[in-house]
């Protein structure tokens, strides 16, 4: 339901600038909507935030992550996250994000802090 809410807004706000700008250039109807007013989202940019619903895992770490857009390995996840290409979320009570950890003792990993505790949602989720 958010996600259609979401692109509900992003439709209307994308909606908003072409009669903006119709009206600016003095053409076409802005009144009223018109066929040529609706907008394919098909060739937007897929959002940034993925939902993470299962982990595959080894040794206690976590190795892959997985949702409805596909699976990523952890190194991967972890270049994603750091130069803001992705951010990997797991849904609950919030939107709990998946951070990246740097350790001295075992390198970079993966986890969620959700409000502040010491659980690890990304342990939780089903094996992949």
């Amino acid at each position: 339901m958010k996600r259609i809410l979401k692109w509900t807004v992003i439709a209307a706000a994308v909606t908003g600038v072409v009669v903006a700008l119709r009206k600016a250039l003095g053409g076409g109807n802005t009144e009223t909507e018109t066929e040529a007013d609706v907008i394919d989202l098909s060739s937007v940019a897929p959002s940034k935030k993925r939902e993470v619903t299962a982990t595959g895992k080894a040794d206690g770490h976590v190795t892959t992550l997985v949702g409805p857009w596909g699976t990523v390995s952890r190194d991967d996840a972890i270049e994603q996250i750091r130069s803001g290409e992705y951010e990997y979320y797991v849904a609950g009570a919030g939107d709990y994000r998946v951070q990246v950890i740097d350790s001295a003792r075992v390198g970079a990993y993966l986890r969620t802090e959700p409000g502040g505790g010491l659980s690890n949602n990304l342990d939780q989720l089903p094996d992949a």
